[in-house]
């Protein structure tokens, strides 16, 4: 029996959607080489640049399709608590890979531009590490309201 919301899904959020379209975006520049002469990006090396921006794009992709499933085009019979969780796991290197770009930053000559890329990736990484949190704390009280409902003959 899949679990269903009576109230709007929070991984359908608007800001939540952007943020993971704008982490592709960055792993599609990042893998492709197109940077601005100078960047930070320049400074890590290639294969660590490669491999982070992998995961950061595979992990928005998967996590865009899990946030797309259950919809009524795309898996209109999955289950919730199943979109969250797979979401959950995958958020957690995604924000590892984001950190290991701050730190290629960080090793970098202090600049104005640095600082600021290092304090916007800080608050991503705590902004997707609350998301992830708030997404397994939402497929544990699925998964318990259902558990009552089957428990109570409903």
């Amino acid at each position: 029996m899949p679990a269903r919301l009576t109230r709007r899904r929070i991984d359908r959020h608007p800001l939540y959607l952007t943020l993971l379209a704008a982490l592709l975006v960055d792993a599609v520049i990042v893998i492709t080489h197109i940077t601005l002469h100078g960047s930070a990006h320049q400074r890590l090396s290639t294969g660590t640049g490669d491999l982070m921006a992998a995961i950061m794009g595979i992990g928005s992709v998967i996590c865009l399709l899990s946030a797309a499933s259950g919809s009524a085009r795309f898996r209109p019979h999955a289950d919730l608590r199943d979109g969250l969780m797979i979401q959950y796991w995958i958020l957690l290197p995604v924000v590892l890979a984001m950190g290991v770009f701050a730190v290629g930053i960080l090793a970098t000559p202090p600049t104005v531009e640095n600082i600021e890329t290092v304090v916007l990736i800080a608050g991503n990484m705590a902004g997707l590490t609350w998301t992830a949190w708030n997404f397994r704390t939402q497929a544990i009280r699925l998964s318990q309201e259902l558990r009552r409902e089957v428990h109570s003959g409903r």
